[in-house]
């Protein structure tokens, strides 16, 4: 559990953020602090008056499992609005790269639409549903990678 006071030290010390597996208290001061948290949720109370079931015992430099995700030292966490991304420290220029690509379709997409195409268009989304009529096991990732599209 995290709150106010540790994320004014995450400020002092210039932390990225924090991926918590469990509840954060003084939510409002975490966010006008600027600290990025991942957490399960919020428990109004501090951890010594927490229920003891609430409770544990930390470990630093040592691998992890957070709903069913391991995360190892060395590990890449990146995360926004939406959630999280792991990965292997030696796919770092993998990611990225994917990540450039696919967010550059994405602004091509956008403006396409913006341009006037509608999205079902730009999609060909009735291709699509003749194929799913077809083969009600058609993927539409399949679809969009078929036309050179993606999401």
């Amino acid at each position: 559990m995290i709150g106010g006071l540790i994320g004014t030290e995450a400020v002092r010390k210039h932390l990225a953020g924090f991926v918590i597996d469990g509840m954060v208290r003084d939510t409002v001061e975490l966010v006008d602090l600027g600290v990025p948290v991942f957490c399960q949720g919020s428990y109004p109370m501090g951890p010594l008056k927490v229920p003891s079931s609430m409770k544990a015992v930390g470990v630093v430099g040592e691998a992890l499992s957070i709903r069913g995700v391991t995360i190892a030292p060395g590990m890449w966490i990146f995360g926004d609005a939406d959630g999280l991304i792991v990965f292997e420290a030696d796919t770092l220029e993998t990611v990225f790269d994917g990540a450039s690509l696919a967010l550059a379709r994405e602004h091509d997409l956008a403006s396409e639409i913006a341009s006037g195409t509608a999205l079902a268009d730009a999609f060909q989304l009735e291709l699509f549903l003749m194929k799913r009529n077809k083969d009600l096991k058609a993927d539409f990732n399949t679809h969009l990678k078929q036309i050179g599209r993606a999401i």
